[in-house]
């Protein structure tokens, strides 16, 4: 079982009903993006088994919804140079994350956190990449191995992997970010 994640301080946060004082670990779809237009992708607490987002690519951009069906996040996508971008930003365009390497969150608060990542979204047996604050501080860290402690009602299949994100950092965000890095990398 992998190290506990440090809590991150100051809190990094584009919406504080998504700031957690402990680690949580989700479950997430490989292949979201590539979902058939119209299909739902369920984004759940792996631990209680609470639906937290969905993620749709049912309009111009992909979006992220809270499980209410509220918009979180859109994520516009541009070719400039011959380089893929893919943005994330909210209804208000109040919070923007820039992902390119390493990726650059603009929150609502005027303060900015670079994160980055190690190796690809997944290693070779899917397990131990991890998002790093620029300070080196990590905040989520992947694993295709299912928690000790998985609700009934979140299914496993192949394309099931885990993120958990550190205390202090929006798991919003997290989720944000860990959808684009896996369809840059794709």
């Amino acid at each position: 079982m992998p190290a506990p994640l440090p809590i991150v301080s100051p809190p990094v946060v584009h919406h504080v009903k998504y700031l957690e004082r402990h680690e949580v670990v989700l479950a997430l779809k490989r292949g979201a993006w590539s979902a058939p237009r119209g299909d739902t992708v369920e984004i759940r607490d792996a631990e209680k088994g609470s639906l937290l987002f969905t993620f749709r690519t049912d309009r111009s951009s992909p979006c992220l919804y809270n499980s209410y069906g509220n918009l979180i996040f859109f994520f516009p996508r541009r070719v400039r140079d011959g380089v893929t971008e893919i943005n994330a930003h909210d209804s208000s365009r109040r919070a923007d994350m820039r992902v390119a390497a390493p990726a650059s969150l603009a929150l609502p608060c005027g303060t900015e956190a670079r994160i980055s990542l190690t190796g690809g979204m997944f290693g070779p047996n899917g397990d131990g990449n991890v998002l790093l604050l620029d300070e080196g501080v990590p905040v989520v860290s992947t694993s295709a191995t299912s928690p000790p402690r998985l609700a009934s009602s979140v299914i496993v299949n192949k394309d099931t992997y885990f993120i958990t994100v550190a205390p202090g950092f929006d798991i919003s965000l997290a989720v944000a970010a860990c959808l684009i890095f896996e369809q840059l990398g794709s």
